[in-house]
């Protein structure tokens, strides 16, 4: 038997360093990224497809959310129900990936029961398209406020000391808002250590 040979082009990549390769890996997805995004921008200049991705995007953005929040707090669908005080058969509806009759009340009673902030918003095209090509599991998560924390860094006074991505920062947890007479959430400040 002949042992086959390799293509010019897959010969000359497994001759990469590691580095190289997975440098034209991420350069292969930020391509695709690229392209995906291109796609969806040149179909936006139709009105009826701008609407139909703003709708597909809160519908499975939204259903996404509380199923992922439900189950992460290891709840039924009947126990979310309890908890936000509604009927389990509208927690499995707002679950669907089709359901499109989100109203804000409903929205900000399942905030609640979940513990985490709600925002209603208007954003331009391009933001709604960006976050839609890129999203991820980790991305549409939301912590509970026990779970929840700000990150402060202290204003500089010039901006030769703004801190460098690859600072090591460390985190300290300011007072107990409980026994701040104006809550105000729980705050870390982060000090930048070159």
């Amino acid at each position: 038997m002949v042992p086959l040979r390799k293509a010019k082009s897959q010969r000359a990549t497994s001759k990469l360093p590691r580095q190289d390769s997975k440098r034209l890996g991420r350069t292969a997805a930020m391509s695709t990224f690229t392209n995906t995004i291109q796609t969806i921008w040149k179909k936006m200049k139709r009105k009826a497809y701008r609407d139909a991705f703003v709708s597909g995007h809160i519908s499975t953005t939204v259903s996404a959310q509380i199923a992922m929040l439900r189950e992460e707090n290891g709840w039924t669908q009947k126990q979310l129900a309890d908890k936000a005080g509604m009927r389990q058969p509208r927690i499995s509806a707002l679950e669907d990936p089709n359901c499109e009759n989100y109203e804000v009340d409903t929205l900000k009673r399942l905030a609640s029961a979940f513990d985490v902030g709600l925002t209603v918003r208007f954003e331009p095209f391009s933001e709604i398209v960006s976050w839609a090509s890129s999203v991820t599991d980790a991305k549409i998560a939301v912590p509970s406020f026990e779970d929840d924390a700000i990150e402060v860094w202290p204003s500089p006074t010039r901006s030769d000391e703004v801190p460098s991505l690859g600072a090591r920062t460390e985190s300290y947890a300011l007072p107990d808002p409980s026994r701040n007479p104006k809550p105000c959430g729980r705050l870390i400040w982060q000090i930048s250590v070159q």
